[in-house]
């Protein structure tokens, strides 16, 4: 697991996405705002790369990250 500060507030379920040209797998989470709920506007889709799993189906970080690294790698589509 790991943590990331998004632009704006997340108050959606997150959902995983597999690209289909490379495999590789993503957690994505919608991310947007409400005046009345006293937090910033918007509208954002925040996607996270995960790790490649080995072939045991196990996913590892390789050495020396951390989870706090995979959040740097985020991608937010508008």
């Amino acid at each position: 697991m790991w943590n990331s500060r998004l632009a704006t507030s997340a108050k959606a379920t997150p959902m995983t996405y597999r690209s289909s040209p490379s495999g590789g797998q993503f957690v994505m989470v919608t991310a947007g705002g409400r005046p009345h709920y006293g937090t910033k506007p918007g509208t954002k889709l925040v996607a996270y790369p995960l790790p490649a799993a080995n072939a045991r189906g196990a996913r590892k970080l390789p050495p020396g990250s951390s989870g706090s690294r995979l959040a740097s790698s985020a991608l937010t589509l508008s």
